[in-house]
């Protein structure tokens, strides 16, 4: 055997197992979708996300889901997040119908955070605060440089819930747009 082929071997178990590993996996869509439920949290911890909050809240203010109540922690932001998302809550709460057009309504909630605890980091702090401040049974956790389609939500209860466990992780379709991306972002 060469020793390129040695080299290049586990590389082709890998790829095996990967793409075996693709094939089983559950699929979000196969599994029909519930449009109301119990109450889901939403925590959006954001820390220098002016340029990004809007298209994640306004993505999950367009969940088919009914029973949303979405919490923006504000991580001590200096570029004006909390700013953004207080514009936002005003166009929501003035003007429903132009962000949000379900027949429903969603609690919005914007939370300014605390300063860091000694022996905490940044994000899980802020989840924390999140969830601290919830009302739903159910908690989502994204974050603040995602957006969401209409009808991801609405599978996620379901999967939950049809599956009878504890913890749905949904594995989203990243964009990657540079090279170095496109590289180191497969492999998480």
């Amino acid at each position: 055997m060469s020793l390129a082929l040695l080299y290049a071997l586990p590389w082709a178990v890998a790829w095996v197992i990967l793409t075996r590993v693709l094939r089983v996996r559950p699929r979000l869509e196969d599994i029909p979708p519930l449009l109301d439920g119990p109450l889901v949290s939403v925590i959006i911890p954001a820390r220098e996300e002016s340029r990004t909050i809007a298209t994640v809240v306004s993505s999950l203010l367009a969940s088919a889901y009914r029973n949303v109540e979405v919490i923006v922690v504000d991580d001590r932001s200096t570029d004006g997040t909390a700013d953004v998302v207080e514009q936002l809550w005003s166009t929501v709460n003035g003007q429903r119908s132009a962000v949000d057009r379900r027949p429903s309504t969603v609690d919005t909630r914007l939370i300014h955070g605390s300063p860091l605890p000694t022996g905490w980091y940044g994000k899980p702090w802020a989840c924390v605060q999140g969830y601290r401040a919830a009302r739903g049974e159910l908690l989502l956790f994204t974050d603040a440089d995602t957006k969401h389609e209409p009808m991801l939500l609405p599978h996620a209860v379901a999967a939950l819930q049809a599956g009878r466990g504890e913890l749905v992780t949904v594995m989203p379709h990243q964009r990657c747009v540079t090279f170095w991306e496109r590289v180191v972002m497969p492999q998480f």
